[in-house]
């Protein structure tokens, strides 16, 4: 995917394995870093900590029920 383009949701199928790959960048790659940035910014007279996100790193619920 290049940077500005969109993501196509319907044409995605997501796994797991996609999900569980998604939390561990998305959500504890930014906590982990965060946490080891804390020490220096205790030390900083300004500290901040900007998130950027975006769309391709959501998660979408599955709400069709597959057929058997």
């Amino acid at each position: 995917m290049q940077v500005g383009s969109t993501v196509e949701w319907e044409q995605l199928t997501q796994t797991c394995e996609m999900a569980e790959k998604c939390l561990r960048t998305n959500y504890y790659g930014v906590k982990e870093t965060t946490e080891a940035f804390l020490p220096l910014l205790k030390l900083s007279n300004s500290p901040k900590i900007v998130n950027v996100s975006s769309q391709a790193a959501l998660l979408q619920v599955q709400t069709r029920v597959p057929k058997i």
